[in-house]
C-alpha cells in the first residue's frame, strides 16, 4: 500500500505540474468535456481509446529499479526456516527461492522458471481463472517442504535434479488482453533466453498466445511443435472483435506462421460445437489432431504412441499446452468450461511423462484452473500443482537420461521383488 500511495501521489503531482505549465492548445484537451462513453468510443472506427491521462495507466507495468535493491544477482530463498508444513512459510510454488530478474537466473543456471500469469480477461466462460497462480502457491496440502519431492513411482526428486525458481508473475491488466501481450511475452522470452524452461502458470488459456510469440522470439519460427491438451479446439473464428481469447490461439500460432501446421498436436478434444468448418481447418493446415472419440475407441496408449512417433519426427523441441478441462470434471471440475467424458489424472500425468522424455520440452503453459469454482480445501488447486510437479518431474527424468514413454521404475513394477521362499 505505502508503494501505491506514493506512486499515485508522485503521478498526481506530475500531472499537476504539467497542467501548469501546458501551452492554450494542449491545456484545451484538458478540459475537454466530452462524456467518458464519448472519450472511449470512436463509432466510426469502432475503436476503443483509453485514457492517456490517468497517472495510474501504466501503473501495472511500472517495474521497479532492481539496481537499488544492492544485492549479487541469483535466486533469494525467502523462507526463515529449511522446512515446515504445507501450509506454513512465505507462498512461492512449492516453497521454491524467487528469481525476479533474467540476471538471477543466469546467475543461478536455473534450470526451470515458473511464473504466474494472472489472466482473466480473454475469457468468456467462468470468471475466476486470474486467481490461479496465486491459489496454486497455497494449494500443496500433504507433502511438507524441505524433505525432498521424489516422484514415488519414477525414483526422480526434480528439486534435486534440476534448479527450479518461482519467477514471480508476468505483469497483466485485467481489463485487457492486448494491453498484457507484450508484458508476458517479454517474460517468457527473458526466462528461455536465460536458459530456463519457462511454465507459466494461469490464468486463462490467451496467456498460450503471448507465451508462443516469447518462445519464438528465443528459438525462431516454425523450430518447435506445439502439442494442445484441451477439451476445446481454440481455433476459433467468434472473438467478439478481439484479436486474442481464449478460444483462438491455436489458430494464431499456426495461421501467423509461428509454427508449421503439421507440427501442431491437439489430443483430448470433445467439446460440443466442432462442425465441418473445424474439421476442415484442421485438415486444411495439416494439423494432426486426436480426438477425445479416437482415443476411446482405439486406446489411451494405442493414440499416445502414434502421437510420440509424429513428435519424435519433428523439430526435436516441444512447447506443451495444458488446459485443466481436459480432465474429467469428476476429477476437476473447478475450471472455467468443464466438459463431460474427459482424462483421469492418472492419463494426463502418463501423457506428460512420455513426451517429455522424447522431446525437449521448451515451455509450458497450464491454464483455467479456476478457483473461485474450486472447494473449501483447495482440492482442485492441489491436483492442478500435482500436474505442474509432475511435469517438473518429466523434464528431469529426460536430464537423468530417461527416454522411455510411460516410464515406471523398476522397483514400482515390483521387478525388484525376491521371490518369498518356500
Amino acid at each position: 500500500m505505502q508503494f501505491q500511495h506514493s506512486f499515485l501521489l508522485k503521478a498526481l503531482f506530475v500531472a499537476a505540474s504539467i497542467a501548469v505549465t501546458l501551452p492554450a492548445s494542449a491545456a484545451d484537451k484538458k478540459t475537454d468535456n466530452r462524456s467518458a462513453f464519448d472519450k472511449a468510443y470512436d463509432p466510426e472506427t469502432k475503436t476503443i481509446h483509453l485514457d492517456p491521462d490517468d497517472p495510474t495507466g501504466d501503473m501495472l507495468f511500472d517495474k521497479r529499479d532492481y539496481s537499488k535493491d544492492k544485492r549479487p544477482a541469483g535466486p533469494i530463498n525467502v523462507q526463515r526456516y529449511n522446512g515446515g508444513l504445507s501450509w506454513q512459510g512465505i507462498p512461492t510454488f512449492f516453497k521454491l527461492p524467487v528469481a525476479i530478474t533474467p540476471e538471477d537466473l543466469k546467475a543461478g543456471k536455473v534450470d526451470v522458471a515458473i511464473m504466474g500469469v494472472p489472466m482473466s480477461a480473454g475469457g468468456y466462460g467462468q470468471p475466476g481463472t486470474g486467481h490461479g497462480a496465486q491459489t496454486m502457491r497455497i494449494s500443496e496440502t500433504m507433502l511438507p517442504w524441505g524433505v525432498g519431492g521424489v516422484i514415488s513411482e519414477t525414483q526422480v526428486d526434480p528439486f534435486e535434479e534440476l534448479v527450479i525458481v518461482d519467477y514471480g508473475d508476468a505483469a497483466v491488466d485485467p481489463l485487457s488482453v492486448e494491453r498484457s501481450l507484450a508484458s508476458i511475452r517479454d517474460t517468457v522470452a527473458g526466462a528461455a533466453r536465460a536458459g530456463a524452461v519457462p511454465i507459466m502458470i494461469g490464468g486463462d488459456h490467451s496467456i498460450m498466445y503471448p507465451s508462443v510469440l516469447g518462445i519464438a522470439d528465443v528459438y525462431g519460427k516454425k523450430n518447435f511443435s506445439i502439442l494442445h491438451v484441451d477439451a476445446h479446439t481454440d481455433i476459433s473464428t467468434e472473438n467478439f472483435g478481439h484479436y486474442v481469447t481464449i478460444g483462438n490461439m491455436v489458430r494464431l500460432s499456426v495461421e501467423e506462421g509461428l509454427v508449421k501446421g503439421e507440427e501442431v498436436h491437439a489430443v483430448g478434444q470433445r467439446s460440443p460445437g466442432y462442425g465441418p468448418a473445424k474439421l476442415k481447418w484442421y485438415k486444411e493446415n495439416g494439423v494432426r489432431i486426436y480426438w477425445q472419440g479416437e482415443i476411446e475407441t482405439r486406446g489411451f496408449r494405442a493414440v499416445v504412441d502414434d502421437l510420440l512417433e509424429d513428435l519424435k519426427a519433428g523439430p526435436g523441441k516441444l512447447y506443451l499446452s495444458i488446459d485443466y478441462d481436459v480432465l474429467d470434471p469428476a476429477a476437476m471440475s473447478a475450471v472455467t468450461a468443464p466438459v463431460l467424458g474427459g482424462w483421469t489424472t492418472r492419463q494426463l500425468v502418463e501423457l506428460i511423462r512420455s513426451v517429455c522424455v522424447v522431446v525437449e520440452c521448451i515451455g509450458v503453459d497450464f491454464v483455467e484452473y479456476n478457483p473461485f469454482f474450486d472447494d473449501q480445501g483447495n482440492r482442485g488447486g492441489n491436483v492442478a500443482l500435482s500436474i505442474v510437479r509432475e511435469t517438473l518431474g518429466a523434464i528431469a527424468m529426460r536430464k537423468k537420461g530417461i527416454r522411455e514413454p510411460f516410464y515406471y521404475h523398476p522397483a514400482i513394477l515390483g521387478k525388484e521383488r525376491k521371490p518369498k521362499k518356500k
